[in-house]
């Protein structure tokens, strides 16, 4: 698994820094085959269920999908992780303060088993930011909004 996830993150990394910005993909490995589902032109609440209907098609053995996010910078005793938990509001919606700026890979093995990395996007200043130095990843339970969402059987 680790080689897929280096595969998305390099990709995603390098992306970012070649145009400064991520643009959606999932990418479907199914035996010999793979591709890549461009999914800047669905909705991200559509992303799951396209993703979904790509595996089924393809009978595919795993996915992978990179892009940027919004992650939430806020504790769960705060009143807005359970607004932000049931819905109520986006994570885009909060405060600069309240969330940080990402670019995320996540791999999903037909199975279940799951891989995940954040890394954040730092303000540099003058209106530039720069990624930072490593990636933070997450498994399990500890997906979170972003990546538990993302996360499709088939």
């Amino acid at each position: 698994m680790s080689t897929e996830l280096e595969f998305l993150k390099n990709g995603a990394e390098y992306n970012y820094k070649k145009d400064g910005y991520i643009a959606p993909f999932a990418f479907i490995f199914a035996g010999r085959y793979s591709g890549a589902i461009p999914l800047v032109k669905l909705d991200r609440a559509q992303w799951p269920e396209a993703i979904k209907a790509a595996c089924e098609a393809l009978n595919a053995d795993a996915y992978g999908m990179i892009t940027e996010a919004w992650i939430s910078k806020i504790n769960k005793e705060d009143p807005l992780f359970q607004k932000i938990h049931d819905g109520v509001i986006q994570i885009r919606d909060l405060p600069l303060e309240k969330k940080q700026s990402v670019i995320w890979a996540i791999y999903v093995k037909r199975d279940g088993e799951t891989a995940f990395e954040t890394r954040e996007v730092e303000y540099v200043g003058d209106g530039e930011y720069a990624l930072a130095d490593n990636w933070n990843g997450a498994a399990g339970d500890d997906l979170g909004n972003i990546g538990g969402r993302m996360v499709v059987r088939w």
